[in-house]
This record gives C-alpha cells, structure tokens and sequence, in this order.
C-alpha cells in the first residue's frame, strides 16, 4: 500500500487553492508540500527520462525503415507513443547540422600555413643559385637575379593586388563596398577562406530551413489540393521527409566516398516514393510525376536559398 503524502493547502507551483485534491486544478502538479522522498525524487528524475527512450525507439525505427508510416500514424490521432514531429525534427536536424559544423571546423584546423610550401621552395632554390651562380658568367648571374626578384618578395608577408577591371570603385553602392571587404578578406585567408566560408553557410542553413519547410508544405498542399488533408498534416509529412534526408545524409558525411553518396541519393529517391504513395495513395505514375515536378520548384527554393545563406555567411565574416 502506498504510503500517503503530506498535502499542501496552496499549489506550490501555481499557488492556487487545491484543497484535499491530489493534483493542482490549474497546472496539474502533484499536492505535496515541500519535502519530497527519495522515491519520488527518482521516480521524477527516471520516468520522464524513460518516457522519452521508448518514444525515440518507437519513432526512430519507422521513420527510417517504414516510409510515410509516422505521418499517417499522426493524421489518425495516435500520437502520444511517438515523438511529436517537430522536436524530431530539430533533434535530427540539430544532430546533421552539428556534425557537419565539428567537421567542417576539424578540416579548418588542419589547412596547413599557405605560405609553407612555398618558403621551403625559396630556401631550396636559394641554396640552389648560391652553388651555381660561381660557374656562371657575369651576364648570366644579372640575368637570373633579375628573374628571380619577384619571387625573392614572397619572403616577406603577402600583400593583396587586385585588378581593376570594374571601373571607379566610389561609384559602387554601399553593398557592393561590403561585399568586396568580404571577399577581399576571404581570399587574404588563403587556403583557411574556403573553409570559413563554408563553416558559416553551414551555420546559416538551419535558420534558412525554417522558411523552407512551410513552402515545402505550402507546395505539398497545392499539388494535392483535391485531397481532404489539413495544412498542418502536410508540414508534420515535410518534417518527416526533411527528417530522413538528414539522417540518411549523416553516412555520406562519415564516409564520404562518391558511391556511399550515390547509393545513399538511391535510397532517398526510393524512400520518397513509398513515403508519398502511402500517405497519398496515389498510383506510381501520378507520385513520380508529382515527385519531379514538387521538386523541381523545391529545386529553386533551395537554391535561391543557398544564396541567401551564402549573403548571411559573407555578412558575418
């Protein structure tokens, strides 16, 4: 038998009157007073905890091996033995977009000093002219010298030079200005820009993924229209479709081989097609024409939206 607790007259959390009652009218809380046992203490540290495993495992395995299930199992109203498709969906994505950003930054790490190279060169072939400008005649030796002069000046830190090729630069706008900072101070990184630059489009896509999956449901609702299904049901199917695409992405980031990706390009392609035809129940034909044509506007999204990301990563170099 359960041993009884000690009641509190007022909601400790809400302060509202619970009386003799066991749970708060208001927030729900447990009507307790302040001290709580040590079974409770573990119960509350353990269960949710639990809670939360099991409905990982019941989610995870049939988004990635039962296409369009997790949606249709939403659209019917079972919904509480899974995780609700938003937080899956930034846990997924959080998980891609970490590993992509800790890689990106371990390959940053690792670009060796640009200049390296080329001051061992200088030095071998200093060393080089020392031995044979004595066997040379005079004519020679001042030949050489002024030959490698420009070379010699690579020594010293590397200075920018740029080419005018765009005419009076106080006639560009303002962005143009900023623009060319930008640019002028990725390329001053040397071999390191590239990767900088990647690592902050890296940083800017989740924020742009916000923007994209409502249009990928706008463009779900528009070419199933005739379909009696809500708004809402088909941003929960994007989630999901998004969802797979970073978890399957994540093997070509661990692996990153040309057939491990193509494979992978396979199995997405296959995975959208069962997905869309179970949740849409519509012949192969109908789906793959849909599937091209969704994609193909989607296409242009996410491309003007790269170049969006690519803007925000210049701006925050």
């Amino acid at each position: 038998m359960a041993r009884p607790h000690n009641k509190s007259e007022f909601c400790l959390n809400c302060n509202a009157r619970i009386g003799d009652a066991n749970y708060c009218p208001r927030c729900g809380q447990l009507n307790t007073d302040k001290q709580v046992p040590v079974k409770q203490f573990v119960h509350d540290a353990v269960g949710d905890y639990l809670t939360f495993d099991s409905r990982f495992f019941r989610s995870f395995v049939p988004l990635l091996f039962k296409p369009g299930y997790l949606t249709n199992e939403y659209i019917t109203g079972r919904r509480v033995s899974y995780i609700f498709p938003f937080r899956l969906y930034l846990f997924i994505s959080f998980l891609f977009f970490f590993t992509l950003a800790i890689k990106s930054q371990m390959e940053t790490i690792q670009v060796v000093n640009p200049y390296t190279n080329t001051e061992e060169q200088l030095n071998k072939l200093d060393d080089l002219v020392r031995t044979t400008l004595p066997d040379l005649s005079r004519t020679e030796r001042e030949t050489l010298k002024a030959e490698l002069d420009s070379a010699f000046l690579l020594r010293g830190k590397p200075k920018d030079h740029y080419i005018n090729i765009d005419g009076d630069k106080s006639s560009h706008s303002t962005l143009e200005k900023i623009l060319d900072n930008k640019i002028k101070k990725l390329a001053s990184e040397g071999k390191t820009g590239p990767k900088m630059f990647l690592k902050s489009m890296i940083d800017q896509i989740p924020k742009i993924m916000f923007f994209l999956l409502p249009l990928f449901a706008l463009l779900l609702k528009l070419f199933y229209i005739r379909h009696k299904i809500l708004y809402i049901n088909h941003f929960v199917f994007a989630l999901h479709i998004h969802a797979v695409f970073f978890l399957y992405l994540l093997i070509p980031v661990f692996i990153p081989d040309n057939t491990v990706f193509f494979v992978v390009i396979i199995l997405l392609m296959v995975y959208q097609l069962l997905a869309f035809r179970r949740v849409y129940r519509q012949s192969y034909v109908k789906t793959i024409v849909k599937l091209n044509l969704i994609w193909m506007v989607y296409f242009f999204l996410i491309i003007f939206a790269i170049l969006l990301s690519g803007l925000l990563a210049l701006a925050s170099i």
